[in-house]
């Protein structure tokens, strides 16, 4: 039963070579293989549009990914098992992990992230209070705290802690800090 794998593997490969004269001669189709083992470790699909940013946690386990389809998505870095999705509003440009691993900073702020495993979860009262500017909201920690009227929503953010800088589509650029 084994052997019957042996159609499968690159032509070129150590156990097709060894192993070739055990390929069953029953199989009278064989696919069509590489000529040897890709490099390539996995794939994953899940973005329904181009991939603009990605990045590894700091411990290697998790990977982000953030798209034009305006989500974030954690991944698995092991089994490229899909963890969570982040609806964002915005076309992330920029995309990094905080040194801990429990957050995510893109261009509009601070995304915090849900972990697998409930004791690593930080207490809502931990969580860091920095701006997040979403679409028509700035949000600071979990709660919304400012309305932005359409004539002051930003093409592109910029945040660092409590202080954004907004690009506008009229060429101005808006700072505000929002106090803790």
């Amino acid at each position: 039963m084994y052997s019957s794998a042996l159609v499968f593997t690159p032509i070129t490969s150590i156990a097709r070579k060894q192993f070739s004269d055990r390929i069953p001669d029953y199989l009278y189709w064989h696919p069509a293989v590489g000529e040897s083992w890709s490099s390539l470790l996995q794939t994953l699909e899940a973005h329904s549009a181009v991939v603009r940013t990605v990045a590894f946690s700091p411990d290697g386990k998790l990977l982000a990914s953030a798209s034009g389809d305006k989500t974030v998505k954690l991944w698995d870095a092991g089994s490229g098992a899909a963890l969570q999705i982040i609806e964002v509003d915005a076309i992330v440009q920029n995309l990094s992990f905080s040194d801990d691993g429990t957050s995510l900073m893109i261009d509009r702020g601070l995304l915090h992230i849900a972990l697998v495993s409930l004791s690593a979860v930080p207490s809502r009262r931990n969580i860091p209070r920095s701006i997040f500017v979403k679409e028509q909201w700035v949000e600071q920690g979990l709660e919304n705290v400012l309305w932005l009227p359409s004539d002051c929503r930003p093409r592109f953010t910029a945040v660092r802690g409590t202080v954004a800088a907004l690009g506008h589509a009229s060429g101005r650029v808006s700072i505000l800090e929002i106090a803790m």
